[in-house]
């Protein structure tokens, strides 16, 4: 007779989610994928908020003429992680203010990415698409939640088959092919 086989809890990767959300979607997904990894997580912070009236009229401006906001700096170092997963919303089939700030000044020094977004209409494999050509290192995994994925268990599918991806990308020890992700 054999022993009651007893699954070990995944071990602890060294990554770090790094994410802004404004309605509260991204920040749902983010933390899902932070505790399938086990990892830290830290989100994106606007040095002046989106609240009020005006808020979203100054996403639109921010999408419309491509701004990117001041942010603050990440508090962790980010050549410290494996691998860094950068997820933002999609406006209007764009990136996201903050998140195209943090695009243009703190990716130097990763040594690898992963990359999400989330999306109320249509757009984001064209985000995704941006954001990594922006980034400066190789990106090991991708990731779409669309609203409809909220409306079902969908999106905790899929933030599982993301999570997983970065796992085996880790447990492997992949050194980026330069080739293989050349834009």
């Amino acid at each position: 007779m054999m022993p009651d086989m007893v699954r070990q809890p995944e071990a602890r990767c060294n990554a770090l989610v790094l994410y802004y959300s404004w309605t509260g979607n991204t920040a749902k997904v983010a933390t899902a994928i932070a505790e399938a990894l086990q990892c830290d997580v830290e989100p994106i912070v606007e040095m002046r908020p989106r609240e009020g009236r005006g808020a979203a009229f100054r996403c639109m401006l921010d999408t419309l003429f491509r701004r990117r906001p001041p942010i603050r700096e990440p508090r962790r170092n980010l050549s410290d992680y494996d691998v860094v997963i950068v997820g933002g919303p999609v406006w209007a089939r764009s990136v996201a203010g903050p998140l195209r700030t943090f695009l243009r000044r703190y990716t130097a020094g990763m040594r690898r990415a992963a990359v999400f977004c989330t999306e109320a209409g249509q757009g984001g494999e064209t985000v995704l698409d941006i954001v990594t050509q922006a980034m400066s290192v190789a990106v090991v995994a991708r990731c779409v939640i669309s609203q409809a994925d909220f409306s079902s268990d969908a999106w905790l599918d899929k933030t599982a088959a993301f999570a997983s991806a970065i796992r085996a990308d880790i447990a492997a020890g992949r050194l980026p092919d330069a080739q293989k992700f050349a834009s």
